[in-house]
């Protein structure tokens, strides 16, 4: 599985770091690192900028958090910030390790993804009010 690592924030982002594709705020302190997972069971993660299809995005949940408590009318994806296509996402264990995971699809036209990306990134927060954000690479294919 090629997943990213999400990080949950719950100070600002207005003095972040970037190391690797784990945004980590200036005062780490308050920073649970959590997983991401564009389409998964893919490898390479294609995506046609053009498709009229949806990808589905998974936040992985793990020992330390509870996938389920995001807020999916906070998320956006991908460079123009597109919303849920369900409105609602769904629960599943994507990663096969016996913890509920949230998984949210997106219209690809809506995503802002274009040709040559190599990653495309999620941002939100719980519904306790933990900001989220975090990215997966891509593959961008032709027609």
């Amino acid at each position: 599985m090629n997943n990213r690592k999400i990080a949950l924030l719950a100070i600002p982002i207005f003095a972040a770091i970037m190391i690797g594709a784990t945004v980590v705020p200036a005062h780490a302190g308050n920073t649970i690192t959590q997983l991401v997972d564009i389409k998964p069971g893919s490898e390479t993660n294609p995506i046609n900028p053009f498709n009229n299809g949806v990808i589905p995005v998974a936040i992985l949940s793990s020992a330390t958090f509870d996938a389920t408590t995001v807020d999916v009318g906070s998320l956006a994806f991908g460079p123009d910030g597109a919303e849920p296509f369900h409105r609602n996402g769904h629960m599943e264990d994507v990663d096969g390790d016996g913890l509920t995971d949230f998984v949210s699809h997106y219209r690809t036209q809506e995503t802002g993804i274009a040709f040559g990306d190599t990653e495309a990134c999620i941002r939100g927060a719980t519904i306790g009010g933990l900001g989220l954000s975090g990215c997966d690479d891509i593959t961008t294919v032709p027609q």
